[in-house]
């Protein structure tokens, strides 16, 4: 009897076998927000995700439905009024199965409206821009343009207060704005009425600060800490991966009041300072770096590092020279007037406050976070340039004999020699020497070249030149006014030489 009868509990409804409340859904409205920032209330999250759920299973009914009449050969006619009748019906099942009902349009045309954009435009077709703030309506792109222009493109830094009160005498008629890059006159009558409240709000928000304080900004740096993304680096796994380079002042005072230059190599993978010039200025540090990286990893008997990175300021100016991908590194990434692009940043700091800032003269910086490391209020310790640059090589060098962070038991620079990359090339000396060798004019005789106060040998190749390649070699030299290009090592001693002719012909 129970069977023939039924449970009076239950109500058969064919939108019930479609229906399904989606977490994906939900998360949808409780993720929405709209152009202002404001998201959706508990509540109406709730009924979107209930109407939406419902409207999906509509859709599947509604498929099922056709493809049932369209197999059995029925007319397809009045199928979105039953879809209508069963969701209406609806309402009554989900309230005894599941304590709430959707809340679609009553009206068939309506709610088959609302299928309609359901179908085309997704879940946002459900949400009512009542729910925006009333002004968000007449802020127009047109109206942000114009704050953001009279808040930015000024000779002076006006106030959110001082826009307000030009916005208002533009709406009445009191003040002309120009739009300098159409020549146009605005039109105030396109233009509504504004409270200072909703021009304070709509020129705080990020997507319109991000613009106009870097057209207002006098501190480039601070700009990029508040508006650019900090990068997130994954670790190189082998030595001579990566070598990040860049420029610094250690923290410590010369007498009279300047700081040292400092430009330094770090290779990513081992964290080894592996190479670096200084100077009392910027002027001529950066060919002496690259001429000093090749004469650093020549004494260390490993290949250059495949990749690169550095800033523009010094670095742009050499990337059709030295710094032509092939010549040194296989990859070159410059970074404009960006540290916190740059690997070596994040290093710089860890020396500065983990070993500098332990010794005598250490000094901070006037607006660093940490009050810790802010400047303090004492007199200055000065150290000469020999004691500053004494300080920071063996600081670097303590580095380096450190205990690697991720490899146990090795050093970093323990690291750097036994893990190089084998992809590493041996160093290209024809094109190095080609754009950063030194030039001298010497003469052969009798087989030998005269360089730096001694006498060279003929090579070819990279090996002593005998036989036929020997004569062949004099014959177009020999008696004769010769350019030879060569770097010399950090004694003064050649290091490599390449004369400077249709052959190549090394000075070995």
């Amino acid at each position: 009897m129970r069977e023939k009868l039924g449970d009076p509990r239950k109500v058969t409804n064919w939108m019930d076998k479609f229906y399904k409340f989606s977490k994906d859904v939900e998360d949808f409205y409780l993720l929405y927000r709209f152009e202002s920032g404001k998201g959706l209330e508990s509540k109406h999250v709730k009924e979107y995700t209930v109407n939406a759920c419902t409207l999906k299973a509509a859709g599947l009914l509604k498929t099922a439905r056709t493809a049932e009449r369209l197999s059995k050969r029925g007319s397809l006619r009045g199928i979105p009024t039953t879809i209508w009748k069963d969701a209406i019906y609806f309402k009554k099942v989900q309230q005894m199965k599941y304590g709430y009902e959707h809340t679609l349009p009553a009206n068939e045309r309506r709610f088959l409206e609302a299928l309609r954009k359901f179908d085309t435009e997704g879940l946002e077709s459900l949400i009512s821009r009542k729910h925006e703030n009333k002004n968000a309506v007449k802020v127009t792109a047109d109206v942000i343009e114009l704050l953001n222009n009279l808040f930015a493109g000024r000779l002076v830094k006006p106030t959110a207060k001082m826009v307000f009160n030009e916005y208002m005498r533009f709406w009445v008629g009191q003040l002309e704005v120009i739009n300098n890059e159409t020549g146009e006159v605005y039109n105030r009558h396109n233009f509504p009425s504004l409270d200072d409240r909703t021009i304070l709000a709509y020129l705080s928000r990020w997507e319109n600060k991000i613009g106009t304080w870097n057209k207002r900004a006098g501190d480039r740096q601070r700009y990029q800490n508040q508006f650019k993304v900090t990068h997130r680096f994954t670790p190189a796994k082998m030595a001579g991966s990566i070598l990040s380079v860049d420029d610094r002042n250690p923290p410590f005072i010369l007498p009279n009041g300047k700081r040292v230059w400092f430009y330094i190599g770090i290779d990513l993978a081992s964290e080894a300072w592996t190479t670096y010039v200084h100077g009392t200025t910027k002027e001529g540090i950066i060919t002496d770096f690259y001429k000093n990286l090749v004469r650093d990893y020549a004494s260390y008997g490993v290949g250059l590092p495949l990749e690169l990175e550095c800033e523009s300021a010094l670095n742009s100016g050499l990337t059709k020279g030295i710094l032509e991908e092939g010549v040194l590194f296989n990859k070159i990434r410059i970074e404009k007037n960006n540290p916190t692009g740059k690997m070596i940043e994040n290093h710089f700091r860890r020396i500065r406050y983990g070993l500098e800032k332990h010794e005598e003269g250490w000094q901070g910086r006037p607006f660093a976070r940490s009050e810790a490391n802010q400047t303090n209020t004492e007199k200055p310790i000065h150290k000469s340039y020999d004691e500053i640059v004494e300080t920071t090589v063996r600081l670097m060098q303590e580095w380096n004999h450190s205990p690697h962070p991720r490899v146990e038991g090795k050093t970093r620079w323990e690291v750097f020699m036994e893990n190089q990359n084998p992809e590493c090339r041996p160093i290209n000396w024809q094109s190095i020497l080609m754009r950063m060798g030194k030039e001298t004019q010497t003469s052969c005789r009798v087989g030998y070249i005269n360089l730096n106060s001694d006498q060279w040998c003929i090579g070819s190749n990279d090996k002593i030149a005998t036989g036929k390649e020997l004569i062949r070699i004099m014959k177009e030299i020999e008696g004769r006014k010769i350019i030879v290009k060569w770097l010399d090592d950090k004694e003064g001693n050649v290091l490599s030489a390449k004369r400077i002719e249709t052959d190549v012909t090394y000075v070995t």
